[in-house]
């Protein structure tokens, strides 16, 4: 994608995503005066099965996992990795500083019978975290995916993850709301503050002649190998989903890196133009 694509596929961004979050502050009135019974309706309906399918969609939303993901987009556009762990810091500092204004009680602590999967979180439910992160990455990698189907498969993702959180007892539906709007926000206001002048200092294609760049990618490649030896078995929620994950995006860098490097010296030993 070039410059000016980047640019008209951002606009494009920004209008989708003022739309979005003009929608989700009005639905968050009604939200609001049935928080309870919503979540009550949902958090009913479980299963076995559907229990390790939440499960599973709330690890993914970890924040760690998901530097990761941005991570291997280092390989792909840069410009996805740094908009997106810079969202994903910015949102995250809005939602911890709304919970620590306002220490609400999680639904475990709130209500009498919840149904709970995973760890049993008490306090600081509002906003929800997961929902900000996972906006956080699907607004970044949406900003630059010039297909329409692979956009909606990434909106669809954060869409689950976020709901997610209702179903496994974690936050309410207002909570998994406000999560939204603080990413939302945080990207309209980045989108025409700092990141113009960002953007035109990181390459939109990998460099791999870059001494930095590859130092950069094997930091990559050791989170992910961490993610998948340590993060997994002792602080996921859910170890066979972030083993995966992290091994995948592992093989996908290695892979990448690969051939990049492969490219790289078939372009030195490839003898130049004759005079």
């Amino acid at each position: 994608m070039t410059s000016s694509d980047d640019t008209n596929h951002n606009h494009g961004s920004r209008v989708v995503v003022t739309c979005a979050l003009v929608l989700l502050i009005a639905a968050s009135l009604p939200v609001s005066l049935y928080n309870r019974p919503i979540f009550s309706a949902l958090n009913g309906l479980h299963s076995p099965w559907s229990d390790q399918v939440w499960l599973a969609l709330t690890t993914t939303g970890d924040g760690f996992i998901l530097a990761l993901i941005l991570g291997a987009f280092l390989l792909v556009n840069p410009r996805v990795t740094v908009l997106g762990l810079g969202l994903i810091l910015a949102s995250s500092a809005c939602v911890h500083a709304i919970k620590w204004a306002l220490p609400l009680p999680r639904p475990v602590e709130a209500l009498e019978w919840i149904h709970v999967v995973g760890p049993v979180l008490r306090h600081g439910s509002f906003p929800s975290g997961h929902s900000a992160s996972a906006f956080a990455a699907a607004i970044a990698i949406a900003s630059y995916w010039r297909s329409s189907t692979g956009t909606a498969l990434v909106l669809v993702g954060a869409s689950l993850i976020s709901v997610s959180r209702i179903f496994v007892g974690a936050h309410f539906p207002l909570d998994v709301l406000a999560g939204t709007i603080c990413s939302l926000t945080v990207f309209l206001i980045g989108i025409v503050t700092v990141w113009p002048r960002w953007e035109k200092m990181i390459p939109e294609a990998p460099v791999f002649a870059s001494t930095r760049f590859r130092l950069i990618v094997w930091v990559e490649m050791a989170a992910a190998s961490f993610g998948a030896l340590i993060y997994a078995p002792l602080f996921s929620s859910c170890a066979p989903v972030a083993a995966v994950v992290s091994a995948l995006v592992l093989s996908f860098v290695t892979f990448r890196f690969i051939r990049l490097r492969s490219q790289s010296m078939s372009n030195i030993s490839s003898p130049g133009p004759l005079s």
